[in-house]
């Protein structure tokens, strides 16, 4: 029977550490229940991080993509340009007297030719010398008296121009009402 009082005794005893010690373990389950709360908190922030991040790579790559149409749609335009300005100097360089003179004559030029005028003087910013700018006509005029006098000069200054410079900002808020 000694054995079993031993064995009680023991029991007893253990009985009573883990008693002691429950305080203890209570305590540390909770500060693990803790933790892993923040750890979740953390992980649905990281989540929520993680998303945004995701939107801004998606509305980054977006822009991206819009940029590079953009600059395949500039580049584009720019090749366009270039042979529309080739264009005009070959049409500049068939250019004779003969045509300023019969421009010359008009006394009542076309809507379409005191509009085309107007755009010439816009392309050399001249503007400035057209006294009412609502009538096509005062731009005729001020183009035929201003650029159109000599032949040889209003190629070279044309030429000069397509070739040297680009057609501003300005420029093209000019022309666009029209």
């Amino acid at each position: 029977m000694d054995l079993i009082l031993v064995a009680q005794q023991q029991t007893e005893s253990l009985k009573m550490v883990i008693t002691a010690e429950e305080p203890k373990l209570n305590e540390f389950e909770q500060y693990l229940m803790d933790q892993n709360e923040k750890c979740n908190k953390a992980m649905e922030e990281t989540e929520i991080k993680k998303k945004n991040i995701q939107g801004i790579v998606v509305e980054q790559s977006d822009k991206i993509e819009a940029l590079r149409k953009l600059s395949e749609q500039i580049n584009s335009e720019k090749e366009d340009t270039e042979k529309e300005k080739e264009v005009a100097i070959r049409l500049a360089d068939r250019m004779t007297n003969k045509d300023l003179t019969e421009l010359n004559a008009y006394t009542a030029p076309p809507e379409s030719v005191s509009f085309l005028m107007k755009i010439i003087m816009l392309l050399f910013d001249e503007e400035k010398d057209v006294k009412n700018k609502e009538d096509l006509s005062n731009w005729f005029f001020g183009c035929r008296n201003k650029l159109l006098k000599n032949v040889t000069e209003f190629k070279e200054r044309l030429k000069r121009r397509l070739q040297n410079e680009e057609i501003t900002e300005k420029q093209i808020k000019k022309i666009e009402p029209l």
